[in-house]
């Protein structure tokens, strides 16, 4: 499995029967990251979307506004 940079988080979205990979910085606010989600999946700005991550807690969740 690739590495992601030692400043940077790896992250892994499936969607559609696709999955993308990209990069974070740790500091990303809460809007940049629903906007990496968009980019990625190539949603429309209204898109309403769950994004859910796994730590090192379990599984937690947030639905973008």
């Amino acid at each position: 499995m690739p590495q992601a940079p030692p400043d940077e988080i790896r992250v892994k979205c499936a969607f559609n029967n696709e999955v993308f990979i990209t990069y974070i910085k740790p500091d990303i606010t809460y809007d940049r990251l629903q906007e990496e989600v968009k980019e990625m999946c190539k949603f429309s700005t209204d898109q309403v979307f769950t994004v859910k991550w796994v730590d090192e807690e379990g599984m937690q969740q947030f639905n973008s506004d």
